[in-house]
């Protein structure tokens, strides 16, 4: 195993890792600084599944940090989590592709297990975590609502699609390429870039360093209209299961 991976050179795992579809947003970012990071866990013998658990790791000791020690601190460690989300998937993708090993059956499943927990754990942790430092700065019943709103709405859509994901893939009835591919670049604008970990770990993090005061609106703009457009999604989800 370690021959097999000492002949992988930087420029071949580069080429393994790297997806045809364009990536939006703060996604390039996280993903252009997690090919080196990958190619380390890589060159170290991290399997993807190691990776995966430090990144949850991460991210629950984060919303800790972000109390005791300093929200600064605790914003940087949301990020490691997410960025460390990445390097699991890039990790995986070059072992499948080249064939470093065969991974088990039960290690396979296991990676099936924690596929996306990253991404609907930190749906719940950092909504409740800024609500609750928000809460913190001007007690409000209000302010706190907003954050177990959006934790509750995103975990129903979740759930909701993950049941009936074949139905989230319509189009609604666009006939033409160039009509499709217009709707799926509006919907993984929303999806994957404004209202996305990758986005709002940089939103808040800029917002408390360089606008501090700005901070509690932020906070109640931004989740606001996550809450509107996760909304939405979740009712269009519901209206096409109906439909059929």
């Amino acid at each position: 195993m370690l021959s097999s991976l000492n002949k992988i050179t930087y420029q071949n795992f580069i080429a393994c890792v790297k997806k045809e579809t364009p990536q939006m947003g703060f996604d390039y970012m996280y993903r252009t600084i997690s090919y080196p990071i990958s190619f380390l866990f890589f060159r170290l013998g991290f399997s993807p599944n190691f990776i995966s658990v430090i990144s949850i790791i991460i991210l629950c000791i984060a919303p800790l940090l972000f109390f005791v020690y300093s929200p600064l601190l605790g914003f940087l460690f949301f990020i490691a989590s997410y960025l460390l989300d990445f390097c699991d998937g890039n990790v995986a993708r070059v072992i499948e592709r080249k064939k470093i090993f065969e991974r088990s059956s039960q290690s396979k499943t296991f990676g099936n297990l924690l596929e996306n927990l990253n991404t609907n754990v930190s749906s719940i942790i950092f909504p409740l975590t800024m609500s609750l430092y928000v809460y913190v700065q001007s007690p409000s019943y209000w302010t706190l609502l907003v954050g177990v709103i959006l934790t509750n709405i995103t975990m129903l859509y979740r759930y909701t699609k993950m049941h009936s994901y074949l139905l989230t893939q319509s189009t609604f009835g666009l006939k033409t390429q160039q009509d499709r591919d217009a709707y799926f670049l509006i919907k993984n604008f929303f999806s994957k870039s404004a209202f996305n970990p990758s986005t709002y770990y940089i939103v808040f993090l800029c917002v408390y360093i360089a606008v501090p005061k700005l901070f509690i609106i932020c906070y109640i703009l931004y989740f606001s209209l996550a809450i509107v457009y996760t909304t939405l999604r979740f009712l269009v989800v519901l209206l096409r299961s109906y439909a059929l």
